[in-house]
């Protein structure tokens, strides 16, 4: 599976609360990140760009 890098994630969200919101985690942990989004969570982001299209 292709990597979902952190301002793929950011440009599709459009911010990092809405981010955290849609992922059911805090913003501090969107925060956490810097830049590197853990395979999980790559995953479950991957999953929604998907949804939407």
């Amino acid at each position: 599976m292709k990597k979902v890098t952190y301002k793929q994630a950011l440009r599709f969200f459009g911010n990092p609360n809405r981010m955290a919101k849609a992922l059911g985690i805090s913003r501090q942990a969107v925060a956490d990140w810097k830049s590197i989004i853990p395979e999980l969570r790559q995953y479950q982001i991957k999953v929604l760009m998907d949804e939407s299209k």
